[in-house]
């Protein structure tokens, strides 16, 4: 009798010192989440685009997953009021390039498409991307936007890719081109077309979170 009350006792032991586990592991999971999100809490990042006929997906997508993670977004052009994309999005304004203030960011997204040769001399989008790299802060292209970034000078000596008809650009300007969807090097991200936004915004949100 008295062996069996033993065992019962000890079974009781072991049942509260797994709920205990549980409840610590739990907790442990809690604090993770909540450590990232003070990661992203109060982040802001500036998307970048054309005025007309920037690439949907490169615009939606990287701010949707953005969003999702907290992240402040704001998007800039060269033109007030709205910008529109290929197939139809209209982006909302928030800034003007000339009115930038890259103390107030810890990003930049420059997003890509046909429309984009239009700001690839505009001297406030290059010096937003050289003012962002001089300041140490996660500097961004997709597509055909890298291009930006070479004419600013800041691709000289860096891994990066874009779309293959402008491959011809970056190498150009001393960039070390890279055949890859998305290629990356110290604080500088670049992407090669709307199939790699995902990716593209993934690494991203990575390099924000870890910084």
């Amino acid at each position: 009798m008295k062996r069996g009350l033993f065992f019962v006792v000890i079974l009781m032991v072991l049942f509260c010192c797994k709920k205990v586990e549980k409840k610590e592991e739990k907790a442990g999971a809690s604090i993770q989440v909540m450590e990232l999100e003070k990661v992203s809490a109060g982040k802001h990042v500036l998307m970048v685009v054309a005025p007309k006929d920037f690439r949907d997906e490169e615009y939606v997508v990287p701010k949707e997953m953005l969003t999702k993670e907290g992240f402040v977004i704001t998007t800039a052009s060269t033109v007030t009021g709205e910008a529109k994309g290929v197939s139809g999005t209209i982006a909302k304004i928030d800034i003007l390039l000339k009115d930038f203030n890259t103390k107030d960011y810890d990003a930049v997204v420059f997003v890509g498409g046909p429309g984009t040769p239009a700001i690839y001399d505009n001297p406030d989008a290059q010096r937003i991307a050289k003012e962002m790299v001089g300041d140490g802060k996660v500097v961004s292209a997709i597509c055909l936007a890298p291009v930006i970034l070479a004419k600013a000078g800041i691709l000289n000596g860096k891994v990066s890719t874009v779309f293959p008809s402008a491959k011809g650009e970056l190498e150009k300007a001393g960039a070390r081109y890279q055949k890859t969807a998305v290629a990356i090097d110290g604080k500088i991200i670049t992407a090669n077309g709307p199939e790699a936004a995902s990716r593209f915004a993934e690494n991203i949100i990575k390099m924000l979170k870890t910084k």
